[in-house]
């Protein structure tokens, strides 16, 4: 009874079998049934550990594919090691048949593909995919994920979450954060009472001011390397005022 329990509820599963108190977002991500869903975090805000949670529910408690990519496969690798702690945590937890550095599978059918993003081919061919996360996604270019997101047709219930710090407004994840139909999760440093503000400040003074409120304000700044800040050239445009044809 206590496994179907958790089962149903995640985040009881959560905090009676892996001992954590998850944060506001954590719980909500653990609960949430959309389909598509992107989050907007700061730096060291709990965003890996929150999909990790939810990545190690599914291993344990339903069959399916689960997915981790990210732009390397170091940054996925990382990913991976945290779900496998929660994994090794869980009292009801399936013997994994098959195990290494790519690949993770269960005596239960579920599994864990561990994956880059940095070519298209990496990830042509998954399918049956029930989770899927992709996580510093301002860096994985349009065509690697739309290589990815097809592998999710076939499961009714799947689920995509986008997880990444703002890196100007260009590029995939500028583009998923304005598309209606994600779930929005927006996490600046000012909603995380963990981090001092001292020590913000001297980040503050550190980074400079603009790349300060990119890593931790979530600002979709303009990039850095752009000859005109965009922001200026959008805020200059009067909608009012017709082309001009010469």
């Amino acid at each position: 009874m206590q496994a179907l329990e958790w089962a149903l509820n995640p985040l009881a599963w959560c905090q009676e079998e892996l001992k954590i108190k998850p944060r506001l977002f954590q719980r909500d991500l653990l609960n949430t049934t959309s389909r598509r869903i992107v989050l907007c975090c700061h730096r060291q805000s709990g965003k890996t550990m929150g999909a990790a949670m939810l990545a190690c529910h599914n291993l344990i408690f339903r069959t399916g594919h689960v997915v981790v990519a990210s732009p390397t496969f170091k940054q996925s690798q990382r990913m991976a090691r945290t779900i496998k702690k929660f994994f090794n945590k869980c009292s009801h937890r399936p013997v994994l048949t098959t195990e290494n550095a790519f690949f993770w599978e269960s005596e239960t059918g579920s599994s864990l593909s561990i994956v880059s993003l940095d070519q298209p081919d990496n990830i042509r061919g998954l399918s049956g995919v029930r989770l899927a996360i992709v996580d510093e996604a301002s860096a994985v270019d349009v065509e690697s994920y739309a290589a990815l997101i097809p592998s999710l047709a076939s499961v009714q219930d799947s689920q995509q979450i986008i997880i990444s710090t703002p890196r100007g407004r260009i590029g995939l994840f500028w583009e998923i954060w304005n598309n209606m139909s994600y779930e929005k999760y927006f996490l600046p440093v000012t909603k995380n009472p963990e981090i001092s503000a001292s020590w913000l400040e001297e980040e503050r003074k550190t980074m400079g001011d603009l790349l300060f409120s990119q890593e931790y304000l979530c600002d979709f700044t303009s990039a850095q390397s752009c000859v005109f800040d965009l922001d200026k050239f959008y805020n200059a445009i009067d909608p009012s005022i017709s082309a001009v044809m010469i």
